[in-house]
């Protein structure tokens, strides 16, 4: 079910006109309300489909236009509407994390607390979006011991593809040791609900263990996983999260640094945390932030806090393992602060939680919204990638232009006449000789890019030609080098195939050359050479991606012993009507000994012995043949002229 809170809407505006400005080093931000009305807003996250998506702990699921601050409920799990959520005092519904290939694969991860019997316990269940609500659930993890308190949980998927999960000790504290135990653990999870083959203990979701109860969970630029977490009445901290490693809780609180505490730490291997507090301040949801909008907090890691009321920013070193310095803003200006996600453009948001954590008053908690107005995306200017085109064709010049202080005004050299203030879209060109355009982007603060792309023209193939040399006619084996032209062609295919006239042959041969590359062939003489003429059909196919072109051909070579050197006479004739479907007429013959048809592979496939006289015209009945190519040769003298027939 579906339901849109317009009256949200209205009051979101009203209290939007109240943005105030908050003034950091040297950048003024404005902040204001998004949406009011929540109920302990628990988890927010900006999702693929460029809207906050958020949990509240009372068992609700929602997606917020974060423009306008329209409010979409696509799941109500509350206990009292007939869901599985549970919620009193800190538990409910916690953690949300989406799938990295979402949309494509619309499954959300929920954490929540739910009462099956008198005992409160803790489940991870995915779903799956469908536009519209969420449906068809599937348990991941569930009968985790729960409590009012002290359950967690953060959900975040890691660059590894894997899901980690945080939870809390439920009170039992001596449960965040026992390793049978999920309680007091980060634990990871494969996508699909199984335990991945490299967590440290085979068969078990247990990543990291003695935790008390943390609720921030984020990755940074490094790969490091970092963690908040919430001490008792002391020694709050910030870790880092190592695979196998042991946080010390209970035994040890912040770091090793009592006596009792070293010997554990020592024997344990604990991992101490980057920073804690003493008193504790409640720290909340982390995000690493890396948007250029606000400088300040640009690569740094972000920590939402409840009790103090507060933002701290952690500048870390360059390996991102230590903490620099600690600096706070926003000190108890919006309250509690539960979770904070950043939008691809920059802008904050904060979820609050009201001025303390009794939660008495449940539904006037907030999402704020900060951002820098005055800042400008950089003006990135591509004009497109370098491409071909066929000669004489056309196609277009497709820029992208982002970021500016608009409106840009837009030109395109070598077009002199093309000035204008739309030139971002696309422009239609049409060349026949290669050219590079250079597209400048001017906006409204004088800044001036540039970007340049190369069109390259790409000729239709010309007719191939060839020319054969026979290298030693001599000896028993002739070799004959072909050598091919094919102007403008990316790639050549030569088909050379021999007649089978006399005891001389070709065996077939099909190659793929390069362009004007050369073909040796050696012709094997099977018997006693009882002639000196060579018979061959060679075809030539070049190739652009402009097109191709071909050239068929059947000729006859004349050998010489002595000197290797080949003769070619061909009788000259024309062929009609050609294409041919039953008769074919041979004209302008001016004397033949005999008349062959041949097919491609240069075998006869019929034979007229007959005399031809000069001027005579000569038919064939090609009926009995299939359609297809063919070969009619003329011979005179034993030299052979062909021409090419297509039977239909």
């Amino acid at each position: 079910m579906r339901y849109l809170y317009l009256s949200l809407l209205f009051f979101s505006i009203c209290y939007q006109a109240r943005a105030q400005t908050i003034v950091l080093d040297s950048t003024t931000l404005v902040a204001d309300t998004l949406i009011t009305g929540l109920n302990v807003p628990w988890e927010i996250l900006w999702g693929p489909d460029d809207h906050i998506w958020m949990t509240e702990r009372d068992g609700k699921v929602s997606r917020v236009d974060p423009l306008t601050g329209v409010r979409e409920v696509i799941a109500d799990l509350r206990d009292d509407n007939g869901g599985p959520v549970l919620q009193i005092s800190e538990s409910g519904l916690l953690g949300m994390a989406l799938h990295p290939n979402f949309p494509d694969s619309s499954y959300v991860f929920l954490v929540y607390t739910y009462r099956p019997a008198s005992t409160i316990l803790e489940r991870m269940v995915r779903y799956e979006y469908d536009g519209d609500t969420l449906l068809n659930p599937v348990t991941y993890i569930e009968n985790i011991p729960g409590n009012t308190t002290h359950n967690g949980s953060r959900l975040v998927i890691g660059p590894d593809g894997k899901l980690y999960m945080t939870t809390g000790d439920a009170q039992n504290q001596p449960s965040a040791q026992n390793l049978n135990i999920n309680n007091g653990k980060v634990l990871r999870f494969n996508l699909d609900g199984s335990v991945p083959g490299d967590n440290p203990i085979a068969g078990s979701y247990v990543w990291s263990w003695g935790h008390r109860n943390h609720q921030g969970l984020q990755f940074g630029p490094t790969g490091i996983l970092y963690s908040s977490e919430h001490g008792p009445n002391s020694d709050d901290e910030l870790n880092i999260i190592l695979k196998g490693r042991n946080h010390g809780w209970p035994t040890v609180n912040g770091y090793c640094n009592l006596p009792a505490e070293t010997t554990f730490c020592a024997d344990s291997n604990v991992v101490e945390p980057l920073a804690n507090w003493t008193p504790t301040i409640a720290p909340a949801d982390l995000i690493y932030y890396s948007h250029p909008s606000i400088p300040e907090w640009q690569g740094t890691l972000l920590m939402t806090v409840l009790k103090n009321k507060q933002l701290i920013r952690f500048d870390l070193n360059s390996t991102g393992d230590s903490v620099i310095t600690q600096t706070i803003f926003l000190n108890n200006l919006k309250g509690r602060l539960r979770d904070i996600c950043a939008a691809p453009d920059g802008t904050i948001y904060i979820a609050t939680n009201g001025a303390n954590a009794s939660n008495t008053d449940p539904n006037t908690h907030t999402i704020i919204r900060l951002r820098n107005p005055f800042y400008v995306e950089p003006l990135i200017v591509d004009a497109g990638p370098d491409q071909s085109v066929c000669a004489g064709s056309s196609t277009q010049l497709v820029p992208t232009i982002t970021g500016g202080a608009t409106p840009l005004t837009y030109s395109w050299t070598p077009w002199a006449d093309l000035s204008c203030s739309v030139c971002d879209s696309p422009q239609v060109v049409s060349l026949n000789t290669p050219t590079e355009f250079i597209l400048t982007v001017t906006d409204t603060q004088g800044t001036s890019v540039s970007d340049t792309v190369l069109v390259n023209v790409v000729a239709q193939p010309g007719v191939p030609s060839y020319v054969i040399t026979v290298l030693d006619s001599s000896g028993t084996d002739v070799p004959v080098e072909i050598e091919i032209n094919a102007p403008a062609a990316d790639s050549v295919s030569v088909l050379l195939y021999g007649t089978g006239v006399g005891p001389i042959s070709f065996n077939s041969n099909v190659q793929q050359f390069t362009i004007n590359d050369t073909l040796p062939v050696t012709i094997v003489e099977g018997n006693d050479i009882t002639t000196n003429i060579l018979y061959y059909n060679i075809c030539i196919y070049s190739y652009s991606s402009c097109g191709s072109n071909m050239l068929c051909d059947t000729q006859s070579i004349v050998l010489s012993e002595l000197t290797g050197i080949f003769e070619v006479a061909k009788p000259i004739f024309t062929l009609y009507p050609n294409p041919s479907s039953d008769i074919v007429t041979l004209s302008g013959i001016q004397q033949a000994d005999k008349i062959v048809v041949m097919n491609v592979l240069g075998a006869v496939v019929r034979e007229v012995n007959k005399p031809v006289l000069q001027g005579q015209d000569f038919s064939l009945n090609l009926s009995s043949l299939e359609p297809g190519i063919y070969f009619i040769g003329v011979e005179r003298d034993g030299v052979l002229g062909v021409q090419k027939l297509i039977k239909e």
